[in-house]
């Protein structure tokens, strides 16, 4: 749903907020960029970093969308990085993976004391349907599941914020149960969804910014009461971690 252009442009602005608000800071590291998305944001907010991902056709995805911003990108886990960093994302990330902890506490390592970590989540086990299936996700999270989860590792949770409801809740009810079940690997199915009839129609005849100004705006209403189908965090590390 993140691929509506839409909900991907309110999560941003959403994600910039906080991150004004928090005073969070370059350098940053995103952690399995996919697309190279939020780093071009980032980017394009005057920001400096690094994408990792230990995708071969994401890096090369990145890679190109990246050309000409000074966001270096990596080829590799997170082991691989080599440096410390103000700022640590990770969207659409951790609920792939079994080790969502352990993940978490690796990122920690690569902030500096008193960095931030920002990460985003499909929310709540209730929304599930077979789009969570097919792009391999293993949870979706509860909103005090995820301050518990970043609380254990030592963080300082700031701030959660759902960038989805009711609109982009509502247009997810709404064709989730026209999704059926595939087999095939994750990566083929993130490539296509950006390809997919549905979204390309939806982002064509309503992917205007403009349009969708006043409705986001109701939006940040709820933006508190979780009852959407994504969420989006920002943490701090601390000063002694």
């Amino acid at each position: 749903m993140v691929n509506f252009k839409p909900m991907h442009d309110h999560l941003m602005e959403c994600t910039w907020k906080l991150i004004e608000k928090y005073g969070a800071k370059d350098p940053f590291l995103d952690i399995g960029g996919g697309s190279g998305s939020l780093s071009l944001f980032l980017a394009n907010q005057g920001w400096q970093g690094a994408l990792v991902d230990s995708s071969r056709s994401a890096y090369a995805w990145a890679y190109c969308v990246l050309q000409g911003t000074p966001i270096r990108v990596i080829l590799g886990d997170v082991s691989t990085v080599g440096q410390k960093f103000s700022t640590v994302c990770l969207f659409d990330v951790i609920e792939h993976v079994k080790g969502d902890a352990a993940l978490i506490r690796k990122a920690q390592d690569l902030l500096v004391p008193g960095g931030h970590i920002i990460i985003a989540v499909p929310m709540h086990q209730k929304e599930w349907r077979n789009d969570d299936d097919n792009y391999g996700h293993f949870r979706r999270y509860e909103p005090v599941q995820l301050r518990k989860l970043l609380e254990k590792a030592g963080f300082q949770v700031l701030e959660l914020r759902d960038h989805s409801f009711p609109f982009f809740w509502l247009m997810r009810r709404i064709y989730a149960p026209f999704i059926k079940k595939s087999k095939k690997a994750m990566e083929e199915l993130t490539g296509k969804s950006h390809q997919n009839p549905l979204f390309t129609f939806f982002n064509k005849w309503l992917g205007s910014k403009a349009l969708w100004w006043l409705p986001n705006r109701f939006q940040d209403l709820f933006s508190h009461r979780y009852l959407g189908c994504h969420v989006v965090v920002i943490a701090k590390k601390g000063k002694g971690l």
